[in-house]
């Protein structure tokens, strides 16, 4: 890639945002970041929809292989499932691949990167690309990244404590372990205890948040709020 000054990077991110080259757009975001020993909220924002976005894609793509593979078995379509499953294959090692990238970026952010609310969005980040993978694992592999996945939200909990209840990347950070608790772990009432607790905590400091906060904390609490209507 060719040399570019951070106003450049920035504006390529966008533009790769903006054309779904979601892929293109990590490189220019982790050319801006990498090395700095603070990232702006927009900045975050970039590195979240990039990776977020690239996996994405690829976590949908496997949910409607999966899909079409259980409808394929029990019609016995044999030589569908093996085409499926070599397709399945590929996809599964581009997401792994990612999920990789995201977190050995987040481990070179950590070195550099000493702000609180960002140390947690980072922490929460490394926990939920280890979730996303683990989540199409199998065997002592799914075991081993749920156990990091868990890790790491404990540690950004840990350290989101030293936040503002209503803090957008506390709400955040315990919105993401409720599900994986939910969703991966299987640990329905924890999941709501924790869900609940979350939803009332920043609800209660809701008209106390800054004006910069109220919006976003107001979204993530009602997330809060459907998913324990659908899980109660």
């Amino acid at each position: 890639m060719m040399d570019f000054h951070k106003e450049e990077l920035l504006y390529l991110a966008r533009i790769a945002e903006q054309g779904e080259r979601y892929d293109e757009m990590i490189q220019f975001v982790k050319d801006l970041i990498i090395g700095q020993t603070d990232m702006s909220s927009q900045e975050r924002n970039l590195l979240s929809v990039a990776f977020k976005n690239a996996v994405g894609k690829r976590r949908s793509s496997l949910r409607i292989i999966d899909n079409y593979s259980i409808r394929d078995e029990k019609k016995n379509i044999a030589t569908k499932k093996i085409y499926l499953s070599k397709y399945r294959m590929q996809i599964d090692t581009e997401l792994k691949f990612l999920c990789n990238d995201a977190i050995e970026t987040i481990n070179n952010l950590l070195e550099t990167i000493e702000d609180v609310e960002n140390r947690v969005f980072l922490f929460k980040m490394k926990a939920d690309y280890y979730r996303y993978m683990c989540e199409y694992d199998r065997g002592e592999i799914k075991d081993a990244n749920c156990d990091k996945a868990q890790e790491y939200y404990e540690k950004a909990t840990e350290i989101s404590k030293q936040l503002s209840e209503v803090n957008p990347i506390r709400l955040g950070l315990m919105l993401n372990f409720s599900v994986f608790y939910y969703e991966v772990k299987n640990e329905k009432d924890t999941a709501c205890d924790m869900a609940r607790k979350a939803f009332d905590e920043g609800l209660t400091e809701l008209d106390n948040a800054n004006e910069s906060y109220y919006k976003e904390a107001t979204m993530i609490l009602q997330l809060f709020r459907d998913n324990l209507s659908l899980w109660t």
